[in-house]
């Protein structure tokens, strides 16, 4: 928010349009009020401070976050006697107080949980420890996990990683940043900056019905992309109502992430935690498994400083550190900066953040069980087949025991045909190696990789997730490139192909659900 003055002068400028303005309505919505503020999502102030808000009001060049809120409690058809109008903070709380209950913040000493359609009031608590000049307003959206979150206007995305008035707020450069512009934000619900809570006399006050996120504005074309991170699990909404696109995203959230987007968890005994994540941190085990694979090595002092808004070089760092260590290659991401990335420290947003994630998740499949039964000159075969993009993968080690003939190609061809065909990822399966891929089957790995704390972690291993690549196979004096990934520690090879490759015809019959292989020689 801008360093807003929300003076006495501005009661005076109330009464010649309050009344002309107002809408007559009886009790009024609170639903109404919230779906006409998320109407405004990033509308951004024209030079001088001008909004449409203040024009509306008679102050077209001033502070507009009360006039705003007054704004909208206009255009949802609030009578002045539920929702009084101003253009002034400190005024606006004393003309609520005079039909409406006013509960002081958590930091204040109060114990009252805001609601949604409440009026949210802030104030600089370092300047005016009285409390008795406000500063800022917005209306409640929802409240969720200890975080209040918001609608207000003539405001910028708040950071979360530092304390406003003792650090943001003295560092701000205005030439530094974008107009002033309509957002959902959130803070924690004893966040000291906030002052307290007017709660209008609403005729309705059943919640806004809302279908997915409601705070996206401008990045609406990325629901999508938000849409499946969350549903993956990978990464998740604010609240039931936001995703905080502007929002940065700290350094542990964004590392717990990667590791298990690509399966790794697991360090050698003798990685040293960091100072700042111990053993009881939500970040442990990311931070000691990329530790381990030399993803991260902190930022001096053995600190890796898990809570402070990641920056895009960082994120870029990890995410490129990460794909050399599971054997892909490089992916290059744009991350913009966050409103106050200029100060403390650099940061990007969360909407960058997740379409380098779901552009990572997009060169990954997950592979599903086959129903399919798989026949070999009438007689059933147990194969624990997978499917992906509708074609069917056999374990290679138990297409071996049936075709003992089929094998990997010997070690020397291997490395020769590597060369042409495919990257060699040895490296990314640290102590277990990765020459022979079939090894990972034996008992004794098995053992290996369960016990996580005694291994580098191995890419893949804990995430339902695959990265498809090519296996070269041979059978007899044949070679052929077949399609195959790595699942859970077992090497899949695409069946059709590898049959091919065995001169085996592949018959479906699609009435019983049934593979058919019949040898041509």
């Amino acid at each position: 928010m801008k360093r807003i003055i929300c003076g006495v002068f501005a009661c005076l400028l109330v009464l010649p349009t309050l009344f002309g303005k107002a809408q007559a309505a009886s009790g009024g919505s609170s639903a109404n009020l919230i779906s006409t503020a998320l109407t405004q999502l990033d509308y951004e102030e024209e030079p001088y401070s001008y909004s449409k808000y203040g024009e509306w009001f008679g102050v077209p060049r001033g502070d507009w976050c009360d006039m705003f809120v007054s704004w909208c409690a206009n255009q949802a058809g609030l009578s002045t006697s539920v929702f009084p109008r101003s253009a002034g903070c400190t005024t606006h709380v004393r003309l609520f107080g005079k039909s409406s209950p006013y509960y002081v913040s958590t930091a204040r000493g109060g114990s009252y949980v805001p609601q949604q359609g409440d009026v949210i009031f802030f104030y600089n608590y370092v300047d005016y420890p009285k409390a008795n000049v406000i500063r800022h307003v917005g209306i409640v959206l929802c409240v969720e996990n200890r975080y209040v979150f918001t609608v207000e206007g003539n405001t910028l995305t708040n950071r979360l990683d530092y304390p406003y008035y003792e650090c943001v707020d003295p560092l701000r450069d205005v030439s530094l940043e974008p107009n002033d512009y309509v957002a959902v934000k959130c803070y924690p619900l004893d966040e000291p900056q906030i002052h307290g809570y007017a709660v209008p006399n609403y005729g309705d006050r059943n919640a806004f019905e809302h279908d997915g996120w409601v705070d996206l504005g401008k990045y609406a074309p990325l629901r999508e992309i938000f849409d499946t991170l969350s549903a993956q699990d990978i990464m998740l909404g604010t609240s039931p109502y936001t995703f905080s696109p502007r929002y940065g995203m700290t350094r542990g959230d964004f590392l717990a992430i990667v590791m298990k987007l690509y399966g790794l968890s697991g360090w050698e005994a003798e990685t040293e935690p960091f100072d700042d994540v111990p053993e009881s941190s939500t970040y442990y085990d990311a931070a000691m498994t990329a530790r381990s694979a030399s993803i991260v090595n902190g930022t001096g002092c053995n600190m890796f400083k898990p809570n402070i808004y990641i920056s895009g070089t960082e994120a870029q760092a990890i995410i490129s550190r990460t794909l050399a260590y599971v054997g892909q290659e490089d992916q290059q991401f744009d991350f913009s900066k966050g409103d106050f990335s200029y100060m403390l420290t650099p940061y990007t947003i969360r909407a960058d953040i997740a379409k380098a994630l779901y552009a990572l998740l997009s060169k990954m499949s997950t592979p599903t069980v086959s129903s399919a039964k798989v026949l070999l000159n009438g007689d059933p075969l147990d194969w624990p087949m997978l499917i992906i993009g509708g074609s069917n993968y056999v374990p290679l080690k138990v297409l071996s025991q049936v075709f003992p003939e089929l094998g990997t190609v010997p070690d020397l061809q291997a490395e020769e045909f590597a060369e042409e065909h495919r990257a060699d990822n040895r490296s990314a399966y640290g102590s277990i190696g990765a020459a022979n891929q079939d090894s990972v089957n034996d008992e004794a790995t098995d053992e290996l990789l369960r016990n996580q704390a005694s291994y580098l972690p191995v890419p893949m291993y804990h995430t339902n997730r695959v990265f498809l690549s090519d296996i070269p196979l041979c059978s007899n004096d044949a070679f052929a490139n077949v399609p195959s990934f790595i699942y859970q520690g077992i090497q899949y090879v695409m069946l059709r192909p590898a049959m091919n490759l065995l001169n085996v015809d592949v018959q479906w019959n699609g009435e019983s659900k049934t593979i058919e292989l019949f040898p041509l020689r």
